[in-house]
């Protein structure tokens, strides 16, 4: 899994990507997890809420929606961190954002 931050739109990005990529397995994990006699009972408990919460069709859903509109703002924010932009075309950028959204 990757690390998120705070400020990052690339790394909200590759955070939804990277779950989706490995959403079976994730779920398989959890599922061990939650099963394992082997971790603190603490632990099995999170671990099978995390898995019934993730298991719901409607959240495969939005983390779909939301990977595609993290994507469309990523191009758009990595355009705005370079050292030398040009405002017409940042400005282009910005306003196809906003009608995709």
């Amino acid at each position: 899994m990757k690390a998120l931050s705070d400020t990052r739109w690339s790394s909200r990005h590759d955070c939804v990507k990277s779950v989706l990529h490995n959403y079976s397995a994730l779920l398989k994990s959890l599922e061990q997890i939650s099963e394992s006699c082997e971790v603190k009972s603490d632990v099995r408990a999170a671990a099978k809420g995390h898995l019934s919460m993730i298991a719901e069709s409607k959240i495969v859903f939005f983390l779909c929606l939301w990977e595609k509109v993290l994507g469309i703002a990523n191009v758009v924010s990595m355009y705005l961190q370079k050292s030398e932009i040009d405002l017409n075309q940042a400005g282009v950028l910005v306003q196809e954002l906003i009608k995709k959204v």
